[in-house]
């Protein structure tokens, strides 16, 4: 399996992901994991990459279904600056509106390796 490669900013981490054997994209290594959530770019698009409290790993859309607002990831919520929308990152459900969420997809460990077999869309 290739690695891809990775930097680190502050408050977020630039990958660029390869497409490994099949469909599947990687999206860093399990490193990222030791502080989530955390804001990742991903072929040109921000998202939120989050370790579970059960050791599950999601990887969310950073863009706000109300407005398009720039998520960002504050200790233990996520937070659209625009309209201050709250998000859980255990679960990606909003905690301002009823019926809201951030779209997702789960993330698989391979070898070292986070991937997924595709992006999660940017509004649900």
């Amino acid at each position: 399996m290739s690695d891809s490669r990775s930097r680190r900013e502050p408050n977020k981490t630039i990958i660029t992901p390869l497409t490994l054997g099949g469909s599947m994209i990687d999206v860093g290594t399990e490193e990222l994991l030791e502080e989530t959530p955390q804001i990742v770019t991903v072929e040109g698009n921000r998202y939120v990459l989050h370790e579970r409290e059960n050791g599950d790993v999601a990887l969310y859309s950073a863009i706000c279904p109300h407005q398009r607002g720039r998520i960002t990831a504050r200790e233990e919520i996520l937070l659209c600056p625009n309209h201050r929308w709250k998000f859980d990152p255990e679960t990606g459900e909003c905690l301002t509106v009823d019926d809201e969420r951030l779209p997702a997809v789960p993330v698989s460990r391979e070898d070292g390796s986070l991937v997924v077999e595709t992006l999660p869309s940017k509004i649900a």
